[in-house]
């Protein structure tokens, strides 16, 4: 049987408006004759703008399939058991030495909806983390896959029942502080440890404390504390090893101010690309100045600061949804938590929360991890980003559960449309967290 849980409260963002223009502007209206609606170059040339070029034209057929394969290295999973649809792609000239792709699924029988996805990326942040903590691996305060596991361990034996209900998943991580120094290793160095047998050490050195410490940590500025990045929360640890378990960095840790902030795989220091200078190196030149000038420069507008902005949201009708996972240990959940907070002071006023939640709600969702998945058999699939595709490439929505009470996205569109609050989501999982088809 599957097993239901209620999401008390990640980061992706469902939003839908009452509204909804395509990219280039093109607003709803009339129904086009059915002689325009063709699925051709010369129809779809017409109507893009100049730095627009069209790449394909495709035509799939009742139950197909469609993508790019292998060639799509971030998604080279295809959709299958598609409906009939034509399928465009568009690349668009953003600056004289930059572009973007994107794709456009046109369903032959459409609902009069229109729904954007976006992809997986730097999520709004730099995961500085992964810079300052856990190298080299030979170093004592290195801590591996084995140690991570021990300390998971931990915080679930100290903070399983802080919600008052034990079924092995930290709910409210923000109401436990555990005391992990039970898990030092005895003797007279304090530093003792044995080969781990079962995929767990069993203790820690001190060093390896004070690194689990400063993961959990928030990374402020002296003299005044000023946050620069959020810590990871309690019960992230099953994730660890996608940032810290490495003998440098991972790509998500140095790409950002590499390769976006200071375009320097070759210039040295911020001097751009084609230079015989060797390229920006995190061993040299990663500090705090890094991230003031990330602030002062934010490329591509990555920094999502300007929070009153969606207020422009709110006043044409439109709903914003955001979840996150508290077992997320790649994007901090606290980070959702200081966006939430900084835009109810930037919008604050009259109703639930300052009027912040009469179009935008968050759900915080107890053991799912970094967008989907969990590690402690915690319910986790309410049909957010990525989450069906995890399941099956013909998959869509909660199997079994296709409904607005167990989907988010559905429970959305019923919100703009049928003016219907999304209060509660129900999350579903299965004896094998991702086949639906083991009860």
């Amino acid at each position: 049987m599957a097993r239901l849980s209620a999401l008390i409260a990640s980061t992706a963002v469902f939003l839908a408006f009452n509204m909804l223009a395509a990219p280039f502007g093109l607003s709803r209206g009339p129904r086009l004759p059915e002689k325009a609606l063709r699925c051709n170059r010369v129809f779809f040339g017409d109507v893009l703008p100049p730095d627009a070029t069209l790449e394909k034209v495709a035509v799939v057929r009742e139950g197909g399939s469609y993508g790019e394969g292998e060639a799509n290295v971030a998604y080279s999973v295809d959709p299958t058991g598609l409906p009939a649809l034509c399928v465009i792609t568009v690349r668009v000239r953003s600056s004289s030495t930059s572009s973007y792709r994107l794709g456009l699924f046109l369903p032959d029988k459409w609902n009069s909806r229109f729904l954007v996805v976006g992809n997986g990326g730097f999520a709004g942040g730099i995961n500085w983390l992964d810079i300052l903590y856990n190298f080299p691996v030979t170093d004592p305060k290195h801590l591996s896959v084995a140690d991570t596991a021990l300390i998971a361990d931990e915080v679930i034996r100290q903070c399983d029942l802080a919600d008052g209900v034990q079924d092995g998943i930290v709910s409210t991580p923000d109401r436990c502080a555990p005391e992990l120094t039970v898990l030092l290793c005895s003797g007279k160095d304090n530093g003792a440890k044995n080969a781990p047998t079962s995929g767990k050490a069993d203790c820690l050195r001190p060093a390896q404390l004070e690194t689990a410490r400063n993961v959990y940590s928030d990374w402020t500025l002296p003299p005044n504390n000023e946050l620069l990045h959020p810590g990871l929360t309690f019960s992230s640890e099953g994730e660890w090893l996608l940032i810290l378990n490495g003998s440098e960095p991972v790509p998500y840790g140095i790409g950002y101010a590499r390769d976006f902030l200071f375009d320097d795989d070759g210039g040295g220091g911020g001097g751009g690309s084609g230079s015989d200078a060797p390229p920006w190196d995190w061993r040299t030149s990663f500090n705090e100045s890094v991230v003031r000038y990330a602030d002062e420069h934010d490329p591509g507008n990555a920094t999502a600061d300007d929070c009153a902005a969606l207020g422009a949201v709110r006043e044409r009708g439109g709903k914003v949804v955001i979840y996150h996972g508290l077992a997320d240990g790649l994007v901090p959940t606290k980070g959702t938590g200081v966006y939430w907070n900084r835009t109810l002071d930037a919008l604050g006023g009259l109703g639930g929360l300052g009027g912040l939640e009469d179009f935008m709600r968050l759900f915080l969702v107890p053991g799912m991890g970094h967008c989907y998945g969990t590690a402690v058999d915690a319910p986790w699939n309410f049909g957010g980003a990525f989450q069906a595709g995890l399941i099956g490439s013909g998959v869509w929505s909660v199997p079994g559960f296709e409904d607005a009470e167990h989907d988010a996205l559905m429970a959305l569109v019923d919100w703009v449309e049928k003016g219907k609050p999304l209060d509660s989501i129900v999350a579903t999982t299965w004896e094998d967290p991702t086949n639906s088809s083991s009860g």
